[in-house]
């Protein structure tokens, strides 16, 4: 190592003095010492194995091994010695043209920066850091043409020496008037290296023949003037750019524009409007050129707009024509209203959602209106029907099963079941009735409507069926018949009248798998597209309203779901609708009707009931029905049963009516759990269908059976003497 740097020093020696400095450094050396602290020219390292990384960011240029043999340190050395050399030429270079007053750019043949000076960076405000790489362009004014400028280049690249006044645009984009200077740089062989630019500031300028430009002032003052009106664009919040309207290209740009489309003023100097612009219609280009042309200004909202990132937003654009120094510009102010359009997007939604919230709320107040009717109405209802169902049992009891009777007597019970369905139907709006239904044949239920049907249709349609021969679900056959009655119906008023042989209204049941299917298929006119969504909502009918309700379906729709099923439907327009209801399959028999007192039950014959009502022909209808099998007691309301209880609590079952004025079934209840424990689990409790949110909550907290009127008096019977047998 120490005959490397005896070699190095040697070599060193022998050059004049001051032309270069290349060290030498040791392994040792670049351990105690920063080769850039001593600024050398070049450096040449000689490193242990290993070392080579640090060395190289310590600075060194060259790293040898420190066991290179002598002729490639040489020659290493030697070229480092070339390498400084350069180096100190270049810094002599910036020295002397830092040292110059007047800007100077020196450029390469392709007019890209290589070099600029400290002049050059006060003048223009732009840092050599800035533009050593890019070409000159930035610098270019809306004073001047693009012709004016073809010219300058034109003369230096021919070879020649362009000099006169021009108008230059300084980063913070005020104008300035310079002298301008401009030469090739020629090789020796003549072939043109780059091209060197002087320029003074002309307001100081003192042309050749020694007299002061007149132009300097005015140009100062237009440069005073183009910075107050840069500073107030800049303060714009809306995007504000200048075009010339021959080329399209721009010429100007504030700072809200370079913001809001994503460019650098000297980027969007490259750029024409037509390049900004989003997807435009052809019409919408038309008609704002036109406006242009004819008044000189144009507004466009909505106007759609590209970023730098390929983004797009939309925008109000104003424009307007004006001319400078013997050109036509184009000024566009753009207010970006992407963030206005989402907010009216918010606020129609809101808007929608209000609608639809307030139609909503207008739809729950006649829900609320028609549940507190509904609760009223089959209480009133089904009170009478009870003791109505209950004398007709024993007046057709008394006149006998004669022919004659016969008749009147199914009419008559037909006509106050239709009563009974009807208050039923409206139960669901007022609360969810606990389901009480038994096995039952769907085709049985389908055939009995043929012969009304049939009638309805005469003059309409034929009518098929297609039943299947046990179709058992478990339900409430009267709510079903409802259901059907009311899919008949509509499928009855789809079809018009005057050809009855070509549509045809088709009922069938079919079984399939764990499911009873029903079908209701008309021909009719079939249901709009745009209506489908509603079909099912209370309130919604197409009937006139003197007509219906629009209470129909949605009262379909809760009956199908109660018994667990579903209900949907298919519609054409022109060609008819299909309605299929799928209920769970019961795989039990259907038991037959009877009135007949089983023989366990006459067994238990002489069982101690207490009937607790509010009604005083309920007590009586009930009191006949029983008195024969059991010994009936009965309480005019909750307070005398309390009474009664308080004196003589020995009864089997206990029929309580839940909805009481004062002392009701449920405080019947509690009192009886609290006072008397294991009383009330003999209660039977029983409702015509005013049952609160308060009762309904307190009948799925207990264990206490539930039976609504109107029942029968066999099913009554059966239901008394089943709890009494189990009491005793």
């Amino acid at each position: 190592m120490m005959t490397h740097d005896l070699i190095a020093v040697a070599d060193l020696a022998a050059r004049p003095p001051g032309r270069t400095a290349v060290f030498v450094l040791s392994g040792a050396a670049l351990a105690g010492n920063d080769p850039l602290a001593l600024a050398p020219a070049c450096v040449v390292a000689l490193v242990e194995p290993g070392g080579a990384g640090h060395a190289l960011a310590l600075g060194a240029d060259f790293v040898l091994p420190v066991d290179a043999a002598d002729d490639l340190v040489c020659a290493t050395v030697t070229r480092a010695c070339a390498l400084g050399d350069e180096r100190l030429r270049a810094r002599m270079l910036d020295a002397v043209l830092d040292h110059v007053s007047d800007a100077v750019e020196l450029t390469d043949t392709e007019f890209r920066y290589v070099r600029v000076n400290a002049a050059y960076e006060q003048m223009t405000g732009y840092h050599r850091d800035e533009v050593l790489g890019t070409a000159p362009s930035r610098l270019r004014s809306p004073v001047h043409t693009t012709a004016f400028y073809d010219e300058i280049t034109n003369t230096v690249t021919s070879g020649h020496r362009w000099q006169g006044s021009i108008v230059a645009q300084r980063k913070d984009g005020a104008l300035i008037e310079q002298l301008l200077k401009a030469s090739p740089v020629v090789d020796p062989d003549g072939s043109i290296a780059g091209y060197v630019a002087v320029k003074q500031y002309l307001p100081a300028a003192i042309h050749e023949d020694g007299e002061r430009s007149d132009v300097a002032p005015s140009v100062h003052a237009l440069a005073q003037a183009q910075l107050r009106h840069r500073r107030m664009m800049d303060a714009c919040a809306d995007a504000i750019m200048v075009f010339d309207a021959g080329s399209g290209r721009n010429v100007d740009a504030n700072a809200a524009a370079c913001v809001l489309f994503g460019y650098t003023r000297a980027e969007l100097r490259q750029l024409t409007a037509r390049a900004l612009a989003g997807p435009v219609p052809d019409a919408v280009a038309a008609r704002a050129g036109a406006q242009l042309e004819t008044t000189g200004s144009a507004f466009e909202r909505r106007y759609p707009y590209r970023r730098k990132n390929g983004s797009g937003f939309v925008g109000d654009a104003a424009m307007a024509i004006y001319e400078f120094m013997g050109r036509r510009q184009l000024v566009v102010v753009v207010r970006d209203v992407t963030s206005e359009l989402e907010r009216e997007r918010r606020l129609e939604d809101t808007n929608r959602n209000l609608e639809a919230t307030r139609a909503q709320l207008v739809h729950s107040s006649r829900l609320a209106v028609v549940g507190q009717m509904a609760a009223g109405i089959a209480h009133e209802i089904n009170n009478p029907l009870q003791y109505s169902l209950a004398a007709l049992d024993e007046l057709q009891a008394s006149l006998g099963a004669t022919e004659a009777a016969r008749e009147p007597f199914r009419e008559i019970r037909e006509g106050l079941d239709r009563i009974r369905a009807l208050a039923r139907a409206l139960l669901p709006f007022a609360r969810e009735e606990p389901l009480q239904g038994e096995p039952f044949d769907l085709s049985q239920l389908v055939a009995a409507l043929e012969r009304p049907t049939a009638a309805a249709l005469r003059s309409r349609a034929r009518l098929d069926l297609r039943l299947a021969p046990a179709a058992i679900v478990t339900g409430d056959a009267t709510s079903l018949n409802q259901v059907i009655s009311h899919l008949v119906s509509n499928a009855v008023h789809a079809i018009g009248e005057g050809d009855p042989v070509r549509n045809c209204v088709t009922l069938s049941t079919d079984v399939r798998g764990d499911v009873v299917e029903l079908v209701v298929a008309d021909t009719g006119c079939g249901i709009a597209e745009d209506i489908r969504p509603h079909v099912f909502n209370p309130f919604f009918s197409t009937k006139a309203r003197e007509q219906a309700t629009g209470l129909g379906l949605a009262l379909c729709a809760q009956i199908v779901e109660r018994h667990r099923g579903q209900i949907r439907f298919d519609s054409e327009v022109g060609h008819g609708t299909r309605f299929v209801v799928t209920l769970p399959v019961c795989r039990e028999p259907v038991r037959a009707p009877t009135d007949a007192m089983p023989a366990a039950a006459r067994e238990r014959a002489r069982a101690r009931v207490l009937i607790i009502d509010d009604d005083p022909l309920v007590l009586k209808c009930y009191r006949r029905s029983l008195e024969s099998l059991t010994e009936v007691h009965s309480a005019l309301g909750g307070k005398a049963a309390l009474d009664m209880l308080a004196v003589d609590r020995d009864f089997d079952v206990i029929v309580c009516d839940l909805m009481m004025p004062v002392v009701d079934g449920q405080a019947v209840y509690e009192h009886a759990k609290t006072e008397w424990s294991g009383l009330e689990r003999r209660i039977l409790f029983c409702s015509g269908g005013a049952v609160t949110p308060r009762t309904r909550d307190f009948l799925r907290s207990v264990d206490s059976p539930f039976i609504s009127k109107p029942i029968t008096l066999a099913a009554l019977r059966e239901r008394v003497l089943a709890m009494a047998g189990a009491a005793r």
